[in-house]
């Protein structure tokens, strides 16, 4: 193996492991990390000096342990200078250089009270490390933190107490500690609604470390400290993690800091047998609910097929697929009215964006879907252009919200098409590659020579349309709304926290997620509804304009 090819198996599969190694013997990430880059680079400078290599595993790892005995070393180089600080530490503590036994037992005690070092508070943490380590004196950590001599030598003498008791039971190390969580994948399904844009709490929170951070604040308030034992985590790695999900994006973070210092979370998480338990409210009524909407459905077919889209010509499968949507929604909108009722004591939240989530268990079957829309102003020859997509198990994505619609070469055919179409004898070569994807996904048709806009089309004038239309669906789905609405307010009291129950909105978003999927698999087993080949198509998209 060459020096390009261990260095590819470095960044594929030894980077993590080198990376733990260094962590497991270090006291902060830190040093880890300097740790970790002394090695690479002596592994980077020792293969270009030997060549072939036909080991690498084993030509690595020596290498390796080399490095860290050197840092080691430093190390104990450096205990002395801090013994020398000490005052409880005497020149007869301090072992010779040829006493071997002595000197590992000496590197493990210093690299237990590094690790203890690391969850201290930031108040002691800070001190002990100034004065041990950086060899700052007291006077001077005195005036950085603002306070007295006296107060830092009682941070020093409380922290080294507490030091000396935890490396001598070894209750709480790192290694050791079997109460310590285990970082197991934790798999979340989320959800949000409004715009996306003005700060996503969740985008913070993708590594395992930060969301069992916030899981273990789901429903009860815990410090800083409570959370670093729990997960058997440095104090450090804890606090710059909290700051983080405080903070969020744009101020909305997936955590809240209480008024006594301690961390709740700031969104609504459901584990999995609460997103069970809400789920089925609405699922024990959903054959029910569906009756109604195919019966309706099918009698109001001809008053959809009147409304005036502005297409050259419209299927009634892709007019049924508009409704859809409008369906669930519908039975969600009167869901949530009831509730309105029943949760009038509660202010709702009010947010430009809101976040809402449940942990997903494999064994249980994934609803899925959503519905997004994008906007796009002066373009193609019209002031205002809103495309909504509708997606799920049956209909893959076109786009998600902040899709730049001026970027996307075949959807801007399809909006320059709608009206009066596009021959083929205009496009140049690369715009009929894109005409040829755009026809693919269902964005356009071709008759003769001409392309045509496919999926539905209609002016802004239209816009309580398709309300309209099913206005007189709501009275005949009510009274099972409301069942649902009375239920589920008396488990969503007992399950959302105090702090959060102005989301209870959003927890009924939740709950309704299965109604989408429900509804057009009932439409599709009746034959109203037929789901593109491939998943992929103009069913579910339509657009609104203005001139």
């Amino acid at each position: 193996m060459n020096q390009n090819t261990l260095l590819d198996l470095i960044d594929r599969t030894m980077l993590d492991r080198i990376y733990g190694y260094c962590y497991r013997r270090t006291s902060d990430h830190h040093e880890a990390d300097a740790l970790c880059s002394d090695i690479l680079l002596a592994v980077t400078q020792a293969a270009q000096r030997t060549g072939e290599i036909s080991n690498p595993e084993a030509f690595l790892w020596k290498i390796a342990h080399n490095v860290y005995a050197d840092f080691s070393e430093r190390r104990r180089q450096r205990a002395e200078r801090e013994a020398m600080l000490d005052p409880d530490i005497t020149p007869d503590d301090i072992p010779c250089e040829d006493d071997e036994e002595i000197l590992a037992l000496q590197d493990e005690r210093l690299a237990a009270i590094y690790r203890q070092i690391a969850f201290l508070g930031r108040a002691y943490r800070d001190v002990m490390v100034a004065f041990y380590l950086d060899g700052v004196p007291i006077a001077e950590i005195a005036r950085r933190e603002g306070t007295s001599v006296g107060a830092i030598k009682q941070r020093l003498h409380w922290a080294r107490e507490k030091i000396k008791g935890e490396v001598t039971t070894m209750t709480t190390n790192i290694t050791t500690n079997e109460n310590a969580m285990k970082l197991q994948p934790m798999h979340w399904n989320i959800w949000g609604t409004g715009n996306p844009l003005t700060g996503q709490a969740a985008d913070h929170c993708e590594r395992q470390f930060s969301r069992h951070l916030v899981w273990l604040c789901r429903k009860q308030a815990r410090t800083a400290k409570e959370l670093s034992e729990l997960l058997c985590v440095p104090m450090s790695y804890v606090e710059e993690e909290l700051g983080i999900q405080t903070f969020g994006q744009n101020g909305y973070g997936m955590l809240r800091r209480t008024e006594d210092g301690k961390y709740i979370s700031n969104v609504l998480l459901f584990d999995r047998a609460e997103i069970a338990a809400v789920q089925k409210v609405y699922l024990d009524r959903i054959p029910a609910l569906c009756d109604i909407i195919v019966r309706y459905a099918e009698a109001h077919m001809d008053e959809y097929m009147t409304f005036p889209y502005l297409n050259k010509s419209v299927d009634k499968n892709l007019v049924l697929w508009r409704h859809v949507k409008h369906y669930a929604s519908m039975v969600e909108w009167e869901v949530e009215e009831a509730l309105d009722s029943a949760f009038a004591d509660v202010t709702k939240a009010d947010r430009p964006y809101t976040q809402y989530i449940y942990e997903q268990d494999p064994d249980v079957r994934d609803w899925g879907g959503g519905c997004d829309g994008i906007n796009a102003s002066d373009i193609a020859g019209y002031r205002h252009v809103h495309l909504v997509n509708l997606y799920n198990s049956t209909l893959q994505a076109h786009f998600h919200c902040g899709h730049n619609i001026a970027n996307d070469a075949p959807m801007m055919l399809a909006i320059r098409a709608l009206k009066d179409g596009i021959s083929m004898d205009t496009l140049s070569d690369a715009e009929r590659e894109h005409a040829a994807k755009a026809i693919q996904s269902g964005y356009l048709y071709r008759e003769g020579d001409m392309l045509y806009t496919k999926f539905l089309c209609e002016t802004e004038a239209e816009d309580n349309y398709p309300t309209n239309a099913d206005r007189a669906l709501f009275a005949e789905i009510s009274p099972i709304c409301r069942e649902i609405a009375e239920e589920l307010s008396v488990l969503l009291r007992r399950i959302i926290p105090a702090h959060l129950l102005g989301e209870y909105p959003f927890a009924n978003n939740l709950a309704g997620i299965p109604i989408n999927d429900s509804v057009i698999e009932t439409l599709i087993a009746k034959g109203l509804l037929t789901a593109p080949e491939g998943g992929i198509g103009a069913e579910g998209m339509w657009m609104r304009i203005e001139k």
